[in-house]
């Protein structure tokens, strides 16, 4: 185990110190101890039901885009999994998220199915690669493997602060996952009070699967 991380799970107080330290992003799968912990609050709204076949497209004060030839699906509520709509990608699933400002957290309800409707393909097993990228220069990353058939949260805090994501799906195929809501914080998390939600915060570190990774230089 990373000494960061071991420092993070000691206690509340030793986790923003470490993550200070490290310079690392660290990714979190539980939404409640997520939004407690960083104070997010959806960058999105709900997401709306629109033309698909989109390259890029605006909701709320995140720009989605696709990455060529993959393009934007927003034409219906694909999951019952999560509340409200969700937009799902026609291709591989890379897509870019602009926030159109710096950020210290972001997170986002996510939905793999297998077993569910609208799979669309036959169904891979994905993975996933969050860069963390600040004026054009990604420095971090985290990858994600959510489990099948189940609402899911993915958040990633950073102790440096970041403007855009890219997501990859460095395993998998065109079959549907479906994207709800993004939440952002523009607060680092070391200023943020964490004893009401430490416990859920590090329940989700050590729960379904995280990634920590030393920061890479530009």
């Amino acid at each position: 185990m990373h000494p960061c991380l071991k420092a993070a799970l000691a206690g509340t107080a030793a986790f923003s110190a470490a993550l200070a330290a490290a310079d690392a992003a660290v990714l979190v799968t539980n939404k409640a101890g997520f939004l407690s912990t960083t104070g997010a609050t959806s960058a999105t709204g709900p997401i709306p039901i629109v033309a698909g076949g989109l390259t890029s497209y605006t909701v709320g004060s995140t720009t989605f885009s696709a990455e060529n030839p993959s393009t934007l699906n927003f034409t219906q509520d694909w999951t019952n999994r999560i509340a409200g709509n969700q937009f799902a990608v026609n291709g591989d699933e890379d897509i870019n998220a602009d926030f159109g400002g710096d950020v210290f957290s972001f997170g986002f309800d996510f939905v793999e199915p297998e077993n569910d409707p609208l799979v669309n393909a036959p169904f891979v097993d994905s993975t996933f690669e969050i860069s963390l990228c600040d004026g054009g220069s990604c420095f971090d990353s985290v990858q994600f493997n959510a489990p099948n058939d189940a609402a899911a949260f993915i958040g990633v805090i950073s102790s440096l602060a970041f403007d855009s994501v890219i997501i990859r799906e460095l395993v998998g195929g065109v079959e549907n996952e479906f994207f709800g809501e993004f939440y952002t914080s523009t607060e680092p998390v070391s200023d943020v009070p964490l004893p009401a939600a430490a416990p859920l915060f590090l329940a989700g570190l050590t729960g379904a699967g995280f990634a920590f990774r030393r920061k890479r230089g530009n």
